[in-house]
Order: structure tokens, then sequence, then C-alpha cells
């Protein structure tokens, strides 16, 4: 068999492809799939006696392939490739045994009185979340390969009729013009995409949260789903739009005013407040009030360093202890923080 000796060529080097013969209907078969990737019980329970009934071969969604780099590619995404001896023909069907992770809540993006389930790792699985809550038509998925090695799937999400023609087309050409051998995470295709490396504000939006997706689909914004990966971004993003969470949508209006006005003077305040207190002890100390001024007088007066050297002391120690807790184990992490802020 011409398929399969092509195959076995080409794939002699993957101990766990598994190359499987038999004989149906008074023809030589041969079953060709990844070990892990398509469970053995499966190809056993389900796609061997459908070989033996033509029928029943018949009913299961296949797809036939006339170049072997598509059957290899198939088999790479978790197919069972069939091999036909008579007519020298290839047939993939779907595989079933990959495993993928239950739909959790997000750890990154805690709610209060929001939806809890979160994106997994599994593209289909996310597509499918976002397309149970926007259950219309105009919701379109156009999805591509990137990457010349890993070949990701890639799917940009937008509801036709609300997005702006004029962004789409600047997200497909962006999209479309990534050149790289592997795409592993949807980070890189922030980096690809966004308008300034070496600007230090975000200029994408991230979300684990299918609500927040489709929130973000309805004001006319495109999520990219990257498989392999529980990150979805949303494009484009507005500075004001990063204080936003769904438990804003959740509360009454005011409430949610309020707290979202309380996140905007506390970013103010972390970027204002070290700067301020170094230019009004270094070169302003008179605009300090006095008693003030000794309190901050009598904390620093064991302090060798001047106060610029402080601040930025301190805030490489907070980054640091940060940095600590987030990386370490969840346990040595906790310790941590607590004998850094002691």
């Amino acid at each position: 068999m011409k398929w399969e000796v092509k195959l076995r060529n080409r794939l002699a080097q993957n101990s766990d492809v598994n190359f499987r013969s038999m004989v149906a209907n008074n023809e030589t078969l041969v079953i060709v799939y990844i070990a892990g990737l398509v469970d053995d019980g499966y190809v056993q329970e389900q796609i061997i006696p459908s070989l033996f009934h033509e029928a029943t071969f018949n009913t299961l969604p296949s797809y036939r392939f006339e170049q072997l780099e598509e059957a290899i590619e198939a088999i790479f995404y978790g197919n069972a490739l069939v091999i036909t001896q008579r007519n020298e023909l290839a047939y993939t069907l779907p595989g079933k045994g990959l495993e993928k992770r239950s739909i959790e809540e997000p750890s990154s993006e805690n709610t209060v009185r929001g939806p809890r389930d979160g994106f997994v790792e599994s593209i289909a699985t996310n597509l499918s979340l976002i397309r149970r809550r926007y259950p219309d038509i105009s919701l379109q998925v156009r999805i591509s390969k990137i990457g010349t090695r890993t070949k990701t799937q890639v799917a940009l999400v937008y509801i036709d009729g609300v997005v702006n023609p004029d962004i789409l087309e600047e997200v497909k050409q962006r999209v479309d013009s990534i050149q790289i051998d592997e795409v592993l995470d949807s980070g890189t295709i922030e980096q690809w995409i966004e308008d300034s490396w070496y600007s230090p504000f975000p200029q994408v939006q991230y979300t684990e949260q299918p609500a927040r997706a489709v929130s973000a689909l309805s004001e006319g914004r495109i999520a990219i789903v990257v498989d392999g990966t529980p990150i979805v971004l949303l494009v484009p993003v507005t500075f004001a739009m990063l204080f936003q969470a769904m438990d804003d949508y959740s509360e009454r209006w005011m409430v949610g005013t309020a707290i979202r006005f309380i996140r905007m003077v506390a970013a103010v305040i972390a970027l204002v407040l070290p700067s301020l207190y170094i230019a009004l002890l270094s070169y302003h100390p008179g605009m300090v009030p006095t008693q003030l001024t000794l309190s901050i007088a009598a904390t620093r007066a064991e302090v060798p360093f001047p106060t610029i050297v402080e601040a930025l002391l301190m805030e490489t120690t907070l980054e640091m202890l940060r940095e600590a807790g987030l990386r370490l184990p969840r346990f040595i992490g906790q310790t941590i923080g607590i004998v850094g802020a002691l």
C-alpha cells in the first residue's frame, strides 16, 4: 500500500504512532493514529466495528485526503487515518482520547455575582462557551493556522453588523502577516499585532471569562482565541476598558460606578504617590506640614540612603515579593508574602 509505506517512512522516528492492519469486507485496511491523542478503546469499540459495516462507516464524519502532508497533519491533530488497499485512498475519522481540563472558575478573575465558568486550553471548548452565550447567526468565527511548525489554530470571533469592518480587516491583516515557527501562547499573538512594542501600557486586553468576552463582542470588539491557552485576547482596547470588571454589570449602576471610580483613583495614587513623595521630601520640603515633616524625618533618621534610592528599593522589594508569591508553590509563596510584609 503506497499510503502505508509513505506514512511509515515519514513517521518512522515516532514510536507513539500506531499502525493497525485488518481485513474488512474482503479488503485490507490500515488504521493509523497516535497513542494518547486517540484512545485505543475508542478505536476498538467504535472505529473498527464501523469498518465491517459499510453503511455505518458511511455515516461517520470522514474526509478523503489527496495529499500526504494533509493526512499527516490530520493525524497529529488527534484524528485516526484509515487507508484502503483497493482504491489507495486515505480517510480521516475524528479521534477521541485527548485529555483536557474541565471548565473551572478562573483564578485570575474572581467574581462575586458574575458567572463562574472560565476558558480552558481547548479552542473547540472555548468557542462553544462563547456560542452558548450568543446563539445567533451573526456571530462569526474565522479560524486560521499560524506557525510553520506548530500550525496552531487561531480563531477571530466577531459579530457581523456590530464590528467595525475597517478594524476587522486590520486585525485580519495583522494576524495573517505573522511569520513564526511556533505559537504556544496568546501572548505571542499579542506582541505581533500590537501598535507600539516599546509602549509600557497594555494595547490588548485579555480575559479568561466567556461572559466578559461576549460582552466585548457585543460592543463591537474582536476576540482572538488561540488553541492551547485559556487566555482570550480582546481588541481594540482603550485605557478606560482596563478598569472594567464583570461585577460592574451585576451591581446597580451607582455601586458599579463608585467601584470603578475607586479603581481609577487607586491607579492614580499608585502612579503618582512615589514620585510625589520623592519630589516633596527632596526638593520642596516646605510644602509638607511641619508635624508630618517631623514624623517623616524621625522614621528616616536611620536610613542611610537618599529618598529616591529608598523609594526605588521599596518598589523593587515589593515586585520581588509579588513575583515570589506568584511563581513559588502556593504554601511557600504565602509564607514569603507574610515574612516580606513583616
